[in-house]
């Protein structure tokens, strides 16, 4: 465990962890509303001098979409029917898109006393996503979902990410947790073959930053002896 540990807090290498809100949407879509979700992950910070690092990471689940669009927009499969009464619940309804990617974002930070700010970019690999078709009229309610979304959507996104952090104990430096946010924005069209303006997707996301393997001062000081 003691070797483990050390692994993973030395005076030059710090692995964590991050737990975040996530807030996301899409460019190009007229009255879509923020997808509030959470994300987790792993970070990694390499110390390269006294105020910068590199901090890679791993996102297992990032999540992207937007809610409140209508049936037609964004690429979602919703389709009028032809039967008057049904037709007036899509038209009377809005989509709510959830996706996730398994993401890997790089930055490079920069200390100053106890905050940081930190920029670079992300690749992200889509795992799953669903649009939810959701109407409550006086014709009836209607819910409808598709989980093929990722069959009309592209696979890969990337873009720019920036972050700004506070270390709650800075005299631990890189051991230290954090409280941070950070902002992303998508490069990538997320919709294929997308005839009109593209979507990209953004978002921001404010949680902890968890080291993990610090060992204590008692504990140090144990060793050290």
């Amino acid at each position: 465990g003691r070797l483990f540990g050390d692994r993973l807090s030395t005076e030059r290498f710090q692995l964590g962890i991050t737990a975040d809100v996530t807030f996301t949407n899409a460019t190009g879509i007229e009255g879509a509303s923020a997808r509030t979700s959470w994300l987790f992950g792993a970070y990694g910070q390499v110390r390269l001098s006294e105020t910068w690092s590199l901090v890679p990471g791993l996102t297992i689940k990032t999540p992207a979409g937007m809610s409140g669009f209508q049936p037609g927009e964004a690429g979602n499969q919703f389709e009028e029917t032809g039967i008057p009464e049904v037709d007036e619940l899509f038209e009377a309804g809005t989509v709510r898109r959830a996706a996730n990617y398994l993401t890997v974002p790089v930055e490079l930070r920069y200390q100053a006393g106890r905050m940081g700010i930190s920029g670079g970019g992300y690749f992200g690999d889509m795992t799953g996503g669903s649009d939810r078709l959701e109407t409550d009229a006086e014709q009836g309610f209607l819910t409808l979902e598709d989980d093929k979304i990722p069959d009309h959507l592209n696979r890969w996104d990337g873009g720019l990410r920036a972050t700004l952090d506070f270390m709650l104990k800075p005299e631990r430096q890189m051991r230290s947790m954090r409280l941070h946010v950070t902002g992303s924005y998508g490069l990538v069209d997320v919709l294929k073959d997308n005839p009109g303006d593209p979507l990209r997707n953004w978002g921001v996301f404010a949680g902890f930053q968890i080291p993990v393997g610090v060992r204590d001062a008692a504990e140090e000081a144990a060793e050290g002896n």
